[in-house]
């Protein structure tokens, strides 16, 4: 089902892993460089003690490259491996993926999730999983009132994740076609390129954002690898953009040609733009992972992020036929 699709997926997979991975090891070189450039310089490399030519700097470059490739490479790949783990332990999400079990329940769920009905809506994904060929998605749900929604993972190691308020807030329908369309990102590969997005972006955004949050003595040493990296995170930037800007439109295409009551999502959406709750635990790291971003000054200029919720709204009525008058 849908093999054209799938297969455009991991071709934007594949492309997406090999420019984030660039992009971190270039980042990495470039915050290296000045330090690899001193030391060349200093133990003279070229037979020339202290020599600060071009020489020097032609290793210094070819040094940082080579570190930053080890670096960026390994880094990508262990994000990558550990994302679902590392995501819902941050978003505190029941029950949490740990190495070598696919869930945890011992000693019964948090009093939060007590009369959650968690069963019911893992068995609702495993039935709407079938008509998309697809093995089912694990379901964690977050202990939060904003009405939202991620996905992370990729295959049969991808988890869709729901908030409370989401689940209580929304009709049944509603709340199927929000699965529905995250079903549909999974079955057509969005999701593991958005996980790979995280890999290759999301610490060096959230360590770059983190050195401007709070103004400490450890600025003076950071701001300098801070200020190398900038142009480096606004390109990091500019991938999210495009891959969830993307990924929105081909999601919503899916979920509108496997569902049998498309008109849901729309209304399901409205809701969400309309509920003024921002959700509490979400990272700059995993930002983009939401179904509704979370929005901050900087994702608002670089992303438009504020722009993705109206936009999949008005294209989403626009495709929906209108009954015959």
């Amino acid at each position: 089902m849908h093999d054209a699709l799938i297969a455009s997926g991991r071709r934007r997979v594949f492309a997406a892993a090999i420019a984030g991975v660039a992009l971190l090891s270039v980042t990495i070189a470039a915050v290296l460089f000045p330090l690899v450039w001193a030391c060349t310089a200093m133990i003279g490399l070229i037979g020339r003690p202290w020599s600060f030519g071009w020489e020097s700097t032609i290793w210094a470059v070819v040094i940082s490259m080579v570190f930053g490739l080890v670096l960026g490479t390994s880094t990508a790949w262990g994000v990558y491996r550990h994302a679902a783990r590392d995501v819902l332990f941050d978003a505190r999400a029941w029950p949490r993926p740990l190495p070598g079990r696919t869930v945890h329940t011992a000693g019964g769920p948090p009093p939060a999730f007590a009369s959650f009905d968690l069963a019911g809506l893992t068995h609702a994904v495993t039935v709407m999983a079938v008509p998309y060929g697809i093995p089912a998605p694990n379901v964690a749900v977050i202990d939060d009132p904003a009405l939202n929604s991620l996905t992370v993972g990729s295959g049969a190691n991808a988890w869709i994740v729901v908030t409370t308020g989401l689940v209580n807030t929304l009709s049944r329908r509603e709340v199927e076609s929000i699965l529905a369309f995250q079903l549909a990102r999974v079955a057509v590969r969005e999701v593991s390129l958005d996980t790979i997005v995280y890999a290759c972006t999301g610490k060096t955004i959230e360590l770059w954002g983190g050195v401007f949050d709070e103004i400490d003595e450890t600025i003076v040493l950071l701001l300098p690898a801070a200020i190398l990296a900038t142009p480096f995170v606004i390109a990091a930037g500019w991938l999210r953009r495009i891959a969830v800007h993307a990924g929105a439109r081909l999601g919503d295409g899916l979920a509108l040609r496997a569902m049998r009551d498309p008109s849901a999502l729309v209304a399901a959406l409205r809701r969400i733009e309309a509920d003024p709750t921002v959700i509490r635990n979400a990272e700059r790291a995993t930002a983009h992972l939401w179904l509704e971003y979370p929005h901050t000054r900087w994702s608002r200029w670089l992303m438009r992020s504020d722009r993705l919720l109206p936009a999949r709204i008005a294209r989403l009525s626009a495709a929906i036929p209108r009954p015959e008058t």
